[in-house]
């Protein structure tokens, strides 16, 4: 990417607040707000403590879970420590204020649920104790089990990987921005977890983008779609809306997961760099507003860098499309006409962020942002890969 003038420079890592912070020594006061659903409390020492409810699923409970709550711990010490030391981004509000990071055992009795301790599931919630909420991930008996290295269910590394991006989503839980654009709490929640494997295994930082989620696909084979937008292009011709507003059961199959799509969370953290990325979710506060950054706090950057960066990026796209309407005719590449019901449904069940603020006006925000930047990041997987391969 060429360079521009002035720079956008926040990094999380030289922000007083998340500077000499020392490891939790605490677990949440969990029993004493909830004496009637109490929990067995394990922890590692460390920075994260497991809570089992009364009616735990035998598969995991006590000792039968020891395995696998040994591995969990060992996989999620492991990612919040690159996350904090390597990308440079804060912990959660839990070990800011002491306490060490937190999984609940759904459907064990706990006072998070009501659910039996046979239903499945996992996401990122929040449990309120002396009158705080403290950010966790809630998890079924399922995940947490396939963390023992003696499973023998076939989709453990993916049921794995996705407790760490239940994870993610408590980082930015305990960060004050972005409340109303759960669209980006889910795509960039994919970049992040995303670039650190491909940190964990390139230290070099010799490798190629090519891996991203499937479900980034509804960025490259609808770039009409609008950037901030939760479930894409539906099937009644409207597009959902950044907290998912209008959707119900109405997307489609693939491009309806496309909050997922990793593409422009890599955009920005192309141009912006990845620790910088950051300042989204801090300064932000409503909804991602890249023309306004410099209002709201960001040092050093203009609007007009960011329209420069659309525009250009935006002028890649028209050679491409050129390019691709050329290999069609030639043959090279085919329109994709599948039924759409032979996909898989994209996962629709995770709750949309908290948010206690008020709503923002439709009106927020400069059209060009959106619609440019849509246009924009169609071409950043290529655009990636080619200047990887260049270099």
């Amino acid at each position: 990417w060429p360079g521009y003038s002035p720079t956008i420079h926040y990094d999380l890592k030289e922000d007083p607040e998340f500077q000499n912070l020392a490891m939790p020594t605490k677990n949440l006061p969990y029993n004493e707000q909830y004496p009637n659903k109490p929990a067995i409390i394990y922890d590692n020492g460390k920075y994260w403590s497991y809570f089992e409810g009364r009616n735990a699923n035998s598969i995991v409970k006590e000792e039968a879970g020891a395995a696998a709550r040994e591995k969990m711990f060992e996989q999620l010490e492991e990612d919040a420590a690159y996350i904090r030391d390597k990308m440079g981004w804060p912990p959660t509000t839990n070990v800011r204020k002491g306490y060490r990071d937190a999984v609940f055992l759904y459907g064990s009795q706990l006072a998070t649920d009501n659910a039996s301790n046979t239903e499945l599931g996992g996401w990122q919630s929040a449990i309120n104790i002396a009158g705080t909420s403290w950010p966790m991930c809630i998890l079924s008996y399922y995940p947490i089990s396939c963390f023992d290295p003696a499973t023998s269910n076939s989709d453990h590394a993916y049921q794995t990987e996705a407790v760490t991006h239940e994870y993610i989503h408590s980082i930015f839980a305990s960060m004050p921005g972005c409340r109303n654009s759960a669209w980006f709490h889910e795509g960039a929640n994919c970049w992040l977890q995303a670039t650190m494997g491909y940190q964990q295994n390139y230290p070099d930082g010799n490798y190629i983008a090519n891996d991203m989620g499937w479900l980034t696909t509804g960025s490259v084979i609808a770039p009409f779609i609008p950037i901030e937008c939760y479930s894409g292009w539906l099937h009644d011709g409207s597009f959902g809306g950044p907290q998912a507003q209008g959707v119900n059961n109405n997307f489609r199959q693939t491009i309806g997961g496309i909050q997922y799509s990793e593409m422009f969370p890599t955009f920005l953290g192309e141009i912006i760099g990845q620790a910088r990325k950051g300042t989204i979710n801090m300064k932000s506060i409503y909804s991602v507003d890249l023309e306004n950054l410099n209002a709201i706090g960001v040092e050093g950057v203009a609007p007009a860098t960011i329209e420069d960066v659309v525009n250009k990026t935006a002028d890649e796209l028209a050679t491409l499309a050129d390019a691709i309407v050329t290999a069609a005719e030639a043959g090279i590449v085919y329109a994709v006409s599948a039924p759409e019901t032979t996909e898989p449904a994209p996962e629709t069940t995770e709750p949309t962020p908290e948010t206690t603020e008020p709503p923002v006006s439709s009106e927020t925000g400069d059209s060009f942002v959106l619609f440019a930047v849509i246009a924009a990041v169609s071409v950043l997987g290529i655009a990636v890969i080619s200047k990887r391969r260049e270099n």
